[in-house]
């Protein structure tokens, strides 16, 4: 494989957090200059590598036609969650098999963050003190 084409002028991909229909996300195309040797040798197999191994949680790429899927929703937000995604999108000519030519190409995906979450306290203290003649505008001690 020779040549890579994305249908989107950018190798980046932007993504709402939390949101999820089994959509196409991304499609990549790429052609084989070789394309005259005949049709039992097989068409061009894309993969997707990364280097988070949770990408197949969330990601597919269709072998042929090179639409990438999310599989379930994606979320910004910690402990789980990641802020973008960095695929490696491989295309293999005669069908991946073996001796065959691959090339890369690299899909950033930015998971935009949503409004999700509720504000939450930090560190406060649900007891507090004060003398019971306090003065107006006394601190309440924690």
């Amino acid at each position: 494989v020779d040549r890579y084409r994305a249908t989107s002028s950018s190798s980046n991909s932007y993504q709402r957090s939390n949101e999820y229909n089994s959509r196409v996300i991304y499609t990549v195309k790429a052609e084989d200059p070789d394309k005259g040797r005949p049709a039992s040798v097989g068409g061009i197999k894309f993969t997707l590598t990364s280097s988070n191994q949770q990408y197949t949680d969330y990601f597919e790429i269709h072998p042929t036609n090179g639409t990438i899927h999310l599989k379930k929703e994606l979320d910004r937000d910690p402990p789980n969650g990641f802020d973008e995604w960095l695929l490696t999108i491989i295309a293999a000519d005669e069908g991946g098999l073996e001796g065959s030519k691959k090339n890369a190409s690299w899909l950033k995906i930015m998971v935009k963050d949503i409004n999700d979450n509720p504000p939450i306290f930090i560190d406060v203290d649900p007891i507090g003190h004060i003398a019971e003649n306090a003065k107006k505008d006394t601190r309440v001690e924690g």
